[in-house]
């Protein structure tokens, strides 16, 4: 592990039906058990993510991670929020949610504990391929990881969340 790394925990507690709280205690032992220099933040509402993330990279330039601790829809609420900074900071994903799909793609472990190990053990980033899109309603340029819906399969996803 790199000593010089800190961690910006970002954690969507509703996640996983409720699940990723639960997992953050767990993943708090690992933290401190293996003295990882961190720091954590819960969410308390739709889209607090990306504030969070966006302020606390705005702020912190170099020398962190942010980590996003919840489903795919957390890591997105991150991934809006760094990319809107005005500084690149990594990323980093410990599944929690439901369908933990993007975890599933790229080789992240499903199991919290084990995910974060790989984090934490990771020496050099990687780069993946984001999209992006402008949202018609407010003009604002929205990014994406592993998939995009329109029409009908994104009708069915809104009335189910």
């Amino acid at each position: 592990m790199n000593e010089q790394i800190k961690y910006y925990f970002i954690v969507n507690k509703w996640a996983g039906a409720h699940h990723s709280a639960h997992t953050w205690e767990q993943l708090h032992q690992l933290l401190v058990q293996n003295a990882v220099n961190f720091e954590r933040v819960v969410t308390k509402y739709p889209q607090h993510a990306t504030q969070l993330a966006q302020e606390f990279a705005d702020l912190h330039p170099q020398g962190w991670v942010i980590v996003a601790i919840g489903g795919d829809g957390t890591l997105l609420e991150v991934l809006n929020g760094v990319r809107r900074s005005k500084n690149t900071v990594p990323i980093g994903y410990v599944p929690a949610g439901s369908g933990n799909d993007f975890a599933r793609a790229v080789g992240i472990a499903s199991d919290p504990s084990t995910a974060l190990q790989q984090l934490i053990q990771t020496t050099t980033p990687i780069t993946l391929d984001i999209g992006a899109y402008q949202n018609q309603a407010n003009q604002l340029t929205q990014y994406f990881t592993n998939n995009i819906g329109i029409g009908f399969d994104a009708r069915v996803v809104y009335e189910a969340n």
